[in-house]
Formats: C-alpha cells, structure tokens, sequence
C-alpha cells in the first residue's frame, strides 16, 4: 500500500502545471515559490536572463512568466526565446508601469497576456490555472 502511495504522489507530481518565472528581484522570487507550493504547481525561477534563456529552451513548461523591467527588458527578452521548441507554452508578461506602454514594446509579437504586479502573484497563478482548467473542459 506504501508503494502504491507513493507511486500516485510521484504521478501527481508529473501533471503539475510547470511555471517558469525569471524576476530581477530574488527575494519576490522566494516568496513566489512559497505560494506556488499553496497552488500545487511546479515553479522554476531564476533571476538571470541566460538561464531563463537556457530552461526555456530545454524544458517543457506550461507557463512562462517574464517581468517587463529587469536589467535586460522582458520583451527584449521573450525574442531571444525558442518558442517554436515550446510552442503551447503560454508566455504572460508581469508588470507594474502601464499595460499600453508594454503592448506597444511587444509590438505584435506573440504573447498569452500582460499581468499587473499589483493583483498579487496569487491572483497571477489563480488566472494562469484557470485558463487551463478552462481548456482542459
């Protein structure tokens, strides 16, 4: 029965939904881990833009959370990506400066969304949840 058990935790890991999110600050970053565990969803982060770059590219994620305004611009960021090596991987920007200003720098390139930073990352992962569980019905 133990067995069994854990076999049936291990699947339940694999059907998470996988959330990659590249932030400039860590400290947010840690307390995102935090409350993606609450939300029962894979989370990778990282602060660096190469690596982003590098788990984008080789990993299959469901979701793709770039924050607008690092070091490197989140749009300018995006383009370095091999989305067609991930093409269902849904790509959402986080921001908190206007949603217009951003739209404008995407500039017809394709993306899920924009999310203000002000809604809380828990809303953020709410929404990203549902729009799956809404395709999936």
């Amino acid at each position: 029965m133990l067995e069994q058990s854990k076999g049936h935790k291990m699947e339940r890991r694999k059907n998470k939904l996988k959330f990659l999110f590249i932030d400039d600050n860590s400290d947010s970053l840690e307390l995102y881990k935090i409350i993606a565990k609450q939300y029962d969803v894979f989370l990778e982060t990282t602060t660096v833009a190469s690596k982003f770059i590098e788990l984008f590219n080789e990993g299959n994620y469901d979701v793709a959370l770039v924050n607008y305004v690092m070091p490197i611009n989140g749009v300018t960021l995006s383009r370095l990506l091999k989305k067609d090596k991930n093409p269902n991987t849904k790509l959402y920007f986080i921001t908190s400066h206007d949603e217009q200003e951003v739209k404008k720098a995407i500039n017809g390139d394709k993306y899920s969304g924009i999310f203000s930073k002000e809604i809380g990352f828990s809303n953020i992962l709410s929404q990203c949840i549902g729009e799956f569980v809404h395709e999936r019905v």
